[in-house]
Parts: C-alpha cells; sequence; structure tokens
C-alpha cells in the first residue's frame, strides 16, 4: 500500500515538473513571438520614413537637372543682354550673377517642386495601413558668393513620418545640390532615422 501510494506521490511531481516546463517553454515561446512581431512592426515604420526621404531625394531627377539647366541659361542671357545693353555695354559682375542665378533656382524650386511635396502622403501597401508623409523640404541656407563658383549652392532639408499600426518614426535629412559640379550634383551630408519629431 506504502509503495502504491509513494508511486502516485512520485507521478504528481513529475506531472507538476512537467506542467512547469510546459509552461515555461510556452511563455518563452510567446516572449519570442512579440519580441519577433514587435521587430517587425520596427522595421516596417522604418522603412515607411526611409521611404519618404527616397521619395522626396527622388525629385532630383534629370528631368529637374534639364529644368534648372534651361533655367540657369535663361536667367544668365537675360542678364548678360541687359548688361550688353547699356552704353557703353558692360559685363555682368560675378555676384550679380550669381545673385540672380540664386534666386531664379531657389523660385523655382520652392514654387514648382517642393510645394508638391509639402505633407505629401502615400501608402506603401494595398491595405492603406502603412503610411508615409512628406512633412517638410526646403532650402534652410544662403551660401553667398566666395568668389570662385559662378553657381550656387543649395542645403535642402528634408523631413518625413513614417505610420504603421501604432507606431511612428521620423527621417530625417540633409542634401546638398551644388549646381557647380559635373555629373550628379546631389550629395547626402545627414540621412537619419529614429523617434525624435522635428523641431518645426
Amino acid at each position: 500500500m506504502n509503495d502504491k501510494g509513494s508511486a502516485l506521490i512520485f507521478t504528481l511531481i513529475i506531472i507538476l515538473i512537467l506542467s512547469v516546463l510546459a509552461l515555461s517553454i510556452l511563455d518563452i515561446s510567446l516572449f519570442e513571438y512579440k519580441t519577433s512581431y514587435a521587430y517587425g512592426n520596427s522595421i516596417t515604420v522604418d522603412n515607411a520614413a526611409e521611404a519618404g526621404l527616397d521619395t522626396a531625394k527622388g525629385v532630383f531627377n534629370k528631368s529637374l537637372f534639364d529644368n534648372l539647366n534651361n533655367l540657369i541659361n535663361n536667367t544668365a542671357n537675360t542678364l548678360i543682354n541687359e548688361y550688353n545693353s547699356l552704353i557703353p555695354p558692360q559685363t555682368v559682375p560675378k555676384e550679380v550673377m550669381y545673385e540672380a542665378i540664386y534666386q531664379a533656382v531657389r523660385q523655382y524650386l520652392e514654387n514648382n517642386v517642393f510645394n508638391a511635396y509639402q505633407n505629401y502622403q502615400f501608402y506603401l501597401d494595398d491595405k492603406n495601413t502603412i503610411s508615409v508623409t512628406i512633412s517638410y523640404i526646403k532650402i534652410t541656407d544662403f551660401q553667398p558668393f566666395d568668389g570662385t563658383n559662378i553657381l550656387p549652392k543649395y542645403t535642402i532639408r528634408i523631413e518625413t513620418i513614417g505610420n504603421f499600426k501604432n507606431l511612428k518614426r521620423y527621417g530625417h535629412a540633409f542634401i546638398v545640390l551644388d549646381l557647380n559640379k559635373s555629373g550628379n550634383p546631389i550629395s547626402i551630408s545627414s540621412w537619419v532615422i529614429d523617434n525624435t519629431p522635428p523641431s518645426s
């Protein structure tokens, strides 16, 4: 009788130990699933913020550069003609040429390009759950004439927001448009995805 009672108690202890192990394994599995799920969501929302930066950077394409080259040539020719019509004809000062081109390009970018992308929103999926907003794209500085480069250089700030479920990430970039460079005049000086909303 004592052997049967001991066996029963031993069996119950084994069942208890196995139950605790099973619950621990289930808890670990659930934790890993939740961690993996959260990580996947984090990657998705990071990609959304980055897609906004890529889209904004993508406006600087060959078509835009062709338009800017035409604008620069037209601005320069107009100014040269004005100074040639003076009596006696004069040469356009480099500072005047620089300032005219700077303002013409800046106005073109702000009025015809950047305005179309202020608070521009799009989705990365068919169900409209992954949203991207380009909240800010503007020239942030004035590069004065330095005596050597006849064409201006612009620093352009881009701010984006990626949304997915209850997550939000922000993209921050500074790109430099240097019209003196041959080939691709765009370079990236900063490109960050983080949890910090833009200050303005």
